[in-house]
């Protein structure tokens, strides 16, 4: 097996963070997407990517990142943030 380093390119996220119980993750990933895209639409900010999740777990369930690479940077919305590099 052979192994290999890529280094890539910073790249802007619009995301929506959230501790959430195992139970919870489905809703809350469907949920997520969806208005990280409602906040693109509004702000004219294209998806540069598929979207991603991101998980840590706590003693309590999971703190959670859910959303979409973009174009661009967002201007914070509602629960949607900028992930930026």
């Amino acid at each position: 097996m052979e192994h290999h380093i890529e280094r890539l390119a910073a790249q802007p996220a619009a995301v929506i963070r959230a501790h959430v119980a195992v139970d919870g993750i489905p809703a809350f990933l469907a949920g997520a997407y969806g208005e990280v895209i409602d906040v693109l639409a509004e702000q004219r900010i294209e998806v540069a990517g598929p979207p991603f999740a991101r998980y840590g777990m706590s003693d309590r369930g999971f703190d959670v990142e859910a959303g979409f690479p973009t174009t661009q940077s967002i201007v914070p919305t509602g629960r949607a943030n900028g992930s930026d590099p």
